[in-house]
């Protein structure tokens, strides 16, 4: 398993080990020209058959196919009608599943979304600022209300100033150069920094890459009306050395707070101040891609595992009627998350689990 966040090909492997219906092997000899067969020697210590009905998953192509034969020797044969695109390789893995991987890889992205929101994806934004000396008499209170960006389906965790330079643009048009005379910046000490121009809402592609005492040097504005600096226009970069500053709850008000991607907040915030927001959103999905990833950690990928198996037991039990054990199966591995969860606790890192009996218990033969 990779040391950052689990990719698809991990967390289906994860929950074909819960379920008990997961093997593993590396090819010992190419496959046949025909394209439909697959040989890995240590596949020999199974019975013929036993991978019959099976299906081989080809992580490196992204495709699976039905197993058809399984022989002694370790080969494993496909129908002919549904050939491997290409010659499987030597020295290529192949994981095995009982059941169809598409089941699973339904129940995975039913998993992502309902496990919120014990595990979710953090969502920092800092595209607001301060506006407390904008306004005009009677409106200025306009400026003290702040509509949230719409990615946050919940209130913000918290919500953190952050000292920034402001000023306005004085030197020549420029889509990739801010320029304000009036400055004394340290030689390069915005590197890194996001300058943003607050007139016409355009954003660097890229962070500073130098600075002068009065310039500074980006990517391409982007994402605003004209996208480039012109004389006046006025700009907010944050300070490097700024240390963030916590808004208490006391200073600031969710005047909507039901109404999810679309909350407005109440502050005086003065406007050298960036505004970041830190909240909670869904786990990213994973794409049609291997190797594409969500935000679980290794050990909280093993207890979301649990759930994904529980749905694929219950979904295949939908499909063949009839069969309690699915459904049993698919109970059971639910009650197991929730109880390993707390029916949706914040976190499950102050949780010890004894993963390595449970999956003795409920992982594959081997």
């Amino acid at each position: 398993m990779a040391t950052g966040y689990v990719t698809k090909a991990e967390m289906r492997r994860l929950v074909g080990s819960v379920m008990g219906a997961w093997d593993q092997a590396t090819t010992s000899a190419a496959g046949n020209s025909a394209k439909t067969t697959a040989v890995a020697v240590s596949l020999s210590r199974k019975p013929a058959q036993y991978y019959r009905g099976w299906y081989a998953h080809l992580t490196s192509a992204a495709e699976y196919r039905r197993v058809e034969s399984s022989q002694a020797d370790g080969s494993l044969i496909f129908p002919a009608a549904y050939p491997w695109t290409a010659i499987v390789p030597i020295t290529t893995v192949l994981d095995l599943y009982a059941y169809d991987p598409a089941i699973i890889d339904e129940a995975m992205l039913q998993a992502l979304n309902d496990v919120w929101p014990t595990f979710f994806n953090d969502n920092d934004d800092e595209s607001l600022w301060g506006r407390r000396s904008y306004g005009v008499t009677p409106d200025e209170y306009k400026n003290a209300i702040y509509d949230l960006p719409a990615a946050f389906l919940e209130v913000p965790t918290s919500i953190w100033l952050i000292d920034s330079y402001i000023g306005a643009h004085d030197g020549a048009e420029s889509t990739t150069v801010l320029s304000d005379s009036t400055r004394g910046w340290t030689i390069d000490e915005l590197v890194g920094q996001t300058p943003r121009n607050k007139t016409d809402g355009s954003v660097p592609a890229t962070a500073a890459s130098a600075n002068t005492a009065t310039t500074v040097t980006h990517g391409a504005l982007a994402g605003g009306t004209l996208n480039k600096w012109s004389v006046g226009d006025e700009y907010i970069v944050q300070k490097k050395s700024a240390i963030p500053q916590l808004l208490e709850p006391g200073r600031f008000t969710i005047v909507n707070p039901t109404q999810k991607g679309a909350f407005r907040m109440y502050a005086d915030i003065a406007e050298h101040y960036t505004i970041r927001l830190v909240g909670h959103k869904r786990l990213t999905a994973f794409t049609a891609t291997e190797t594409s990833e969500t935000e679980l950690t290794p050990g909280q990928a093993r207890t979301v595992a649990l759930m994904a198996a529980g749905l694929a037991f219950l979904n295949l039990a939908k499909k063949r009627p009839g069969n309690e054990s699915l459904a049993t199966d698919g109970q059971e591995l639910m009650s197991r998350y929730y109880g390993l969860t707390g029916h949706g606790m914040p976190t499950v890192d102050r949780f010890g689990v004894n993963y390595a009996q449970f999956f003795r218990d409920h992982g594959a033969e081997d």
